[in-house]
């Protein structure tokens, strides 16, 4: 019974001290990062009386994921283990063009009624490149816009199509360095393509006389 006892007590010290002969993992926290740049004042330029639709972009296979890819070089692609997006870089560029729209007024409607124009967006990169002479985001969109009055098949709706690339040196390799320049990027990249939808827009009211 004083034997029994004893391997009693030797087994709750052995549960109470488990913790520290096998120290449980510690916490591990990660971390979500978005585009963060200001959304543009008003445009000057009086805005043109009708609606755009802007989809919700698609995106290569490769850059369908929250994960923060980088290509350290040539052939490889890695990504940060505890940052990733808040989103997919996809709903990124859909919501931050959306929102830099609504904000600039250059077409009076956005994403809401009927739209006689849409914006169709692609994401072919999203990422960090290491290059020898220092390290830089690289975002790289397609854009095609259509004016869904048209008659006829795809040819006739389309107005451009159009690739869109900008590159942004990164301060250093930390998550949030790449998101800062992404934002950067991104932010260049609005203004030109609504620049550009502007245009091609209003020749496009201008030939129809609508």
């Amino acid at each position: 019974m004083k034997k029994m006892r004893i391997l009693i007590v030797m087994a709750a010290c052995l549960l109470l001290c488990g913790g520290c002969i096998f120290p449980s993992e510690p916490d591990i926290t990660v971390s979500f990062y978005t585009l963060d740049y200001q959304p543009p004042a008003r445009h000057q330029l009086a805005p043109l009386p009708d609606a755009i639709k802007i989809a919700r972009f698609s995106s290569a296979q490769q850059f369908n994921t929250q994960a923060m890819l980088f290509k350290p070089r040539a052939g490889m692609q890695q990504g940060y283990n505890y940052s990733h997006w808040r989103v997919f870089p996809a709903d990124l560029c859909t919501d931050y063009l959306s929102r830099d729209m609504r904000s600039s007024g250059l077409i009076k409607v956005v994403n809401t009624g009927v739209a006689r124009f849409r914006l169709e967006g692609a994401v072919d990169e999203f990422w960090r490149e290491d290059r020898p002479q220092g390290s830089v985001v690289r975002l790289a969109l397609t854009c095609t816009l259509l004016d869904q009055q048209a008659k006829g098949d795809i040819t006739e709706e389309l107005i451009f199509q159009r690739n869109y690339i900008q590159e942004v040196p990164v301060k250093d390799e930390s998550p949030l360095s790449m998101a800062l320049a992404m934002s950067q990027a991104f932010a260049a990249f609005s203004q030109q393509v609504q620049y550009d939808i502007y245009v091609a827009a209003q020749a496009c009211l201008s030939q129809t006389g609508k």
